[in-house]
């Protein structure tokens, strides 16, 4: 038979051999102990996504008080065929049901997220973040002050052109009039260039009025003639610009618009990194920024003639590569990775303590099934005594009849039956409390008798006399130094020990950790793309930061604690050496008188077997008294009871011998394995 216990890794082997076990994998495997912006709307709707499980599932309704987790335990209540149950499937239901056997595995599982923990110290981290800032705010006073400034001096500029196209289109009227009338006109104009056109007219006109020469006065004429013609001209083209004047300082008033009330800021950050810590103390990393930034006035454009504020879009970004190293305090894997390594170590222990744990609960079980069978014995050899108590009041009544015995005798005999009774009521009293204490020890739910088996094995046979006269102490203890399991953990946890000791005596160092950067940068308006062609390269910054303190009591403290945290773990380890000596001595000697005990009562009980059945023969002769008959009996009963307990002793001992010896429960690899022959048999000085 090959049974399975899964959620211990355990297994019971009834096979002779080792070597036809089939491989069957652990259900969890062995862990390795040590090494091991794009644009706003954009980052608002990442954000989003990013957040809305989080809001879902806070919306999703109470938390219940509580949820199962791996590993719960519910003990289940069992009946057994027969109501019986075999030595060998109490300690099978042992290994799959006992809670100090699932409370350290559970222990285990907790070491190994403590050593995870501190793994995950150097994990590579990968990190970001995102943000964008938008914020409005009505413009100060002055800052009012200053646009209502900038749109008054327009009004003013637009007012000047005005006055400036009233005063060209009056010299053109003018220019019009006097060329319309060149002989005769008067001008009452001021303008300075209209008073020079009709000065230039004027000493024409006097020019053809004075020749008299008809040929050069046409000429005059002519000249006359292309003069107006050029003044009409040149105040016409002087009015047409100061006409766009005006029609421009107009547009660009009205592209001002109305003065501002409200000011924004867009800003969006990005940053990403990743670092790489190491156990030496050296922390390497990459990392890259970026950002975007928008100022202006709320509905405008960024030009100011457009009524903006002027600033156009910032847009940066960086690239680098960081590097921390800590010189002094924490340098070296004696520091930095001493927390990881003491916690594997520790998680070793821990695996090491659970099979000692499944060694324990066995060993326990073992104890309680012979304490059952004893009882048991006891029970049946209560009940047989209450028999022969029958038999005996019969005769006596019989013989009283007969007038062979006085009346009075028969008193004595109800006395002896009634002890006899009480013997059984007590007998049955403790097979109980047997059955019940062998269920708890299994890790069973007992809600009824049917639930606490009996014990279906008997005591195991003696061993030999001449091998327990060839038992002696010091192989056994060999044997128990080198497989026990809690022997092997406390020298995991002594090293545990030594490992943090040794980083808190690094920990006197005064502190000089060095930073160091290098990055590339760039920066450029208008758009994103314009960043392609401004890199600059390399920056760089570099820093150290020192730290003594005065006294460093701390660090010294801390060592003191470690260095005794150390010592009790080496104390504890060599305590467990010498109670592992001590009993493993007591227990060779007791196993040795104690088989040569049961020896001796297996012959006693035989010669009291042969004994009883003549004295009754006798007593219904009349050949012996009713007192002699009881006193035979209590003292067969007696040395029954003796020799149950020798050997109940003898079982149990053995058993401790095993679990002392380390020997009770084998292991292969991750897996746990129990022999049947080990549960009750002396274990071979060889470990065999």
């Amino acid at each position: 038979m090959l049974a399975s216990a899964a959620s211990n890794r355990f297994i019971i082997f009834e096979r002779s051999t080792w070597d036809r076990l089939a491989p069957i994998p652990h259900l969890g495997s062995r862990m390795s102990l040590f090494r091991s912006p794009s644009r706003p709307t954009a980052l608002l709707l990442l954000a989003a996504l990013l957040v809305w499980p989080a809001l879902a599932r806070a919306g999703g309704g109470p938390v219940p008080e509580y949820a199962p987790v791996p590993g719960d335990w519910n003990p289940p209540a069992l009946t057994f065929p027969g109501n019986r149950i075999t030595l060998l499937e109490a300690v099978r239901l042992t290994l799959e049901n006992d809670p100090n056997l699932r409370l350290q595995e559970q222990s285990t599982r907790s070491q190994r997220g403590a050593f995870l923990s501190e793994k995950g110290a150097f994990d590579p981290t990968i990190s970001g973040d995102a943000s964008w800032l938008f914020t409005q705010q009505s413009l100060r006073l002055t800052q009012i002050a200053a646009e209502k400034s900038t749109r008054s001096d327009f009004d003013k500029a637009i007012t000047a052109a005005q006055n400036d196209t009233a005063v060209a289109q009056a010299n053109l009227d003018e220019v019009n009039r006097i060329a319309a009338n060149p002989d005769t006109f008067r001008t009452n104009s001021s303008d300075p260039d209209v008073l020079q056109f009709a000065l230039n007219v004027a000493q024409l006109n006097q020019l053809i009025a004075n020749e008299t020469d008809p040929a050069k006065k046409a000429d005059l004429l002519a000249q006359r003639s292309l003069l107006l013609q050029a003044g009409v001209a040149s105040f016409g083209a002087t009015l047409a610009g100061k006409q766009a004047s005006e029609q421009k300082a107009r547009d660009d008033r009205a592209k001002l618009g109305d003065v501002p009330k409200v000011i924004q800021e867009n800003k969006v950050d990005l940053n990403l990194s990743m670092s790489f810590p190491y156990r030496d103390g050296v922390t390497a990393g990459l990392f890259a920024s970026g950002s975007y930034d928008a100022n202006g006035y709320k509905g405008r454009a960024k030009q100011t003639s457009l009524g903006g504020l002027g600033i156009e879009d910032v847009y940066t970004a960086e690239i680098g590569f960081s590097l921390n190293i800590s010189l002094l305090r924490g340098r070296g894997t004696d520091a930095t990775g001493a927390f990881e390594k003491a916690a594997g170590i520790d998680y070793e222990a821990s695996e090491l303590i659970l099979k000692q744990t499944a060694s324990s609960s066995v060993a326990n079980t073992i104890v309680a099934y012979w304490n059952l069978v004893a009882a048991q014995e006891f029970l049946e050899i209560s009940r047989n005594a209450a028999g022969r108590g029958d038999k005996r009041l019969a005769v006596t009544d019989a013989l009283i009849e007969g007038d062979e015995l006085p009346r009075a005798e028969r008193t004595r005999s109800l006395a002896s039956q009634a002890t006899d009774a009480a013997q059984v009521a007590s007998s049955e009293r403790a097979v109980n409390e047997a059955r019940v204490t062998l269920a708890r020890t299994i890790g069973l739910a007992v809600t009824e008798p049917a639930n606490a088996p009996l014990a279906a094995d008997p005591f195991p046979p003696v061993p030999d006399a001449g091998a327990l006269s060839a038992l002696a102490p010091s192989p056994f203890i060999d044997l128990a130094l080198q497989r026990r399991w809690d022997r092997q953990a406390t020298a995991k946890l002594r090293e545990s020990g030594g490992v943090l000791t040794t980083a808190a005596r690094t920990a006197l160092r005064p502190r000089l950790d060095f930073a160091g950067r290098i990055s590339a940068n760039t920066i450029a308006e208008t758009s994103l793309a314009q960043t392609a062609n401004a890199w600059t390269g390399p920056g760089w910054q570099a820093s150290l930061q020192f730290e003594k303190p005065v006294g460093n009591n701390a660090a010294k403290g801390r060592l003191l604690q470690s260095e005794a945290d150390l010592a009790q773990r080496s104390i504890n380890a060599s305590d467990l050496d010498r109670n592992i000596r001590a009993n493993i001595v007591s227990l060779v000697a007791s196993v040795k008188t104690t088989g040569e005990q049961v020896a001796l009562l297996d012959e006693a009980v035989r010669f009291y077997g042969q004994t009883i059945d003549s004295e009754y023969e006798r007593y219904r002769g009349g050949q012996t008294s009713l007192l002699d008959m009881i006193v035979t009996e209590d003292v067969q009963t007696n040395a029954l009871v003796t020799w149950t307990s020798a050997r109940q002793q003898l079982a149990s001992l053995v058993a401790k011998l095993r679990f002392e010896t380390g020997t009770l429960v084998e292991s292969r690899g991750d897996l746990n394995l129990v022999r049947p022959e080990d549960l009750v048999t002396v274990p071979p000085a060889a470990g065999k």
